[in-house]
């Protein structure tokens, strides 16, 4: 009979080569309808880093299974760990950039509900300067990883498994990650906190009408704070049993990982869809048109 852990890999199988990919698709496909989308409340500051982190959270999702495919698929590939450093450069870059992407979303929520007087905040070169600075500031802070070695855990066909790049290269680059998500945590969760009590407070006041969209704009940035919170805690705690050489915790959270992962990476195309009447009827018009008659 199988053991619990034997069970948990074929899932994890499952989910990482088939499942996961899948979403990927779906997700691309609402990328797809908001970049074609003709209505101008498709370009603004939201759905432009909504796309952006979109971009990079599909991006990290391929490579990561790029990188699976070598490491445990195949028995030969020349030069692996050149290729394997440059993915995992780039799988880095995503990761950082989709932190950098969702502190962006929350904090257009957060400016659409307590600097609503200000709707020239985003005005200018303010939104492609942040798209710059959300994919330039990762490369820069991971272009080292061609430069450096690749550490392969041994196995028995003598083939390895990659798990990163020579120390002290991955320890920084793991403590630059570490910083991304606690950067996200400190922005996110007081531009939250201030949303639903400026939201409170005009209630209490009998001010805020029950369609206004302030409700969504804080429904979605709550949600997509607390969904990337669980990744970030679980990163933070493995980085910090990487410094304390604890293994065995090390292990604990990479077998945590898979739910916690998949929630940040999601939640937003779903997010999107729950809190945008104008998106769902865009990707159910689009639908409709490709159904056969």
């Amino acid at each position: 009979m199988a053991t619990a852990a034997e069970v948990l890999a074929v899932l994890n199988i499952i989910y990482s080569d088939i499942i996961e990919p899948l979403f990927c698709v779906l997700y691309a496909y609402i990328l797809v309808r908001i970049i074609k989308a003709k209505s101008v409340n498709f370009r603004s500051e939201f759905y432009v880093f909504s796309v952006a982190t979109g971009v990079a959270a599909i991006s990290n999702v391929l490579l990561n299974w790029v990188l699976r495919l070598i490491d445990y698929r195949f028995q030969y590939f020349p030069n692996r760990g050149v290729f394997l450093n440059i993915d995992s450069m780039l799988s880095h870059i995503c990761a950082l950039s989709i932190s950098i992407g969702k502190t962006l979303s929350v904090t257009t929520r957060f400016t659409a509900i307590c600097l609503i007087h200000k709707k020239n905040f985003w005005d200018g070169r303010v939104i492609p300067v942040c798209v710059v600075v959300m994919f330039g500031l990762p490369t820069l802070i991971y272009c080292y990883f061609p430069l450096s070695g690749s550490v392969f855990l041994p196995t028995a066909n003598g083939y390895g498994y990659f798990i990163g790049i020579t120390n002290p290269g991955q320890t920084i680059a793991k403590a630059f990650a570490a910083t991304g998500y606690f950067f996200f945590f400190i922005t996110t969760v007081p531009m939250c906190f201030f949303s639903v009590l400026r939201l409170r407070t005009e209630r209490l006041r009998d001010r805020l009408d029950s369609d206004r969209p302030e409700k969504m704009f804080a429904f979605y940035a709550v949600v997509l704070t607390t969904s990337h919170m669980f990744k970030s805690i679980l990163q933070s705690i493995w980085f910090i049993a990487l410094l304390l050489n604890k293994s065995d915790l090390q292990a604990t959270v990479v077998g945590l990982y898979l739910f916690p992962n998949t929630l940040s990476t999601f939640a937003e195309p779903v997010l999107l869809l729950i809190t945008s009447p104008k998106l769902r009827d865009e990707v159910l018009r689009e639908m409709s048109r490709a159904r056969p008659e």
